[in-house]
């Protein structure tokens, strides 16, 4: 690489850094072709994107991004950035299971909403629903005292009809 690609390439990560919700490093040293090219397509379906770039270059796209500046010290080895776009616990659990189904790959750091995060929160992150069953939650939450409420109202009316039913049979 000349020194101009190496500037439009710390160029375009310092973009990338800053206009994602979230960034990811691992490292894929070990990993054949075919799994790299599998995990970027399981990180393209949940918009999320791999980039390879040497570590010296990473770090000088970092600088511009607050709250990530730890990431520096992460940085050893043959690593891969991965961009999340909007779903940050999709990519998370992606990277994830990736890396329980291949030894080679390893979660290194992430930082999200300038916040470092390392290994065992990102491993946090991935291990948490998804925002669709999170969203179920809540509603059921909030269903609950009012499926109650009908239920012991309609109680309250079985009872009343077995009272009158034993009533009539009684005086028949």
């Amino acid at each position: 690489m000349n020194r101009q690609q190496k500037e439009s390439m710390v160029q375009e990560l310092s973009e990338k850094f800053l206009s994602n919700e979230a960034s990811f490093i691992i490292n894929c040293q070990g990993l054949t072709v075919a799994q790299v090219q599998q995990l970027r397509m399981a990180l393209g379906e949940k918009n999320s994107e791999m980039q390879v770039a040497k570590n010296r270059l990473v770090r000088i796209a970092i600088q511009d991004k607050p709250g990530c500046g730890m990431l520096d010290e992460s940085l050893k080895g043959q690593n891969a950035v991965v961009f999340a776009q909007s779903d940050l616990t999709g990519t998370a659990k992606v990277i994830y299971d990736f890396a329980k189904e291949n030894e080679e790959l390893e979660i290194v750091a992430g930082c999200y909403a300038s916040q470092f995060l390392d290994k065992q929160s990102v491993e946090a992150l991935a291990k948490l629903p998804s925002r669709e069953v999170l969203l179920a939650q809540v509603c059921g939450t909030m269903k609950a005292p009012i499926t109650s409420f009908v239920i012991v109202l309609k109680q309250v009316l079985v009872k009343m009809l077995l009272v009158m039913k034993a009533i009539a049979e009684k005086k028949s």
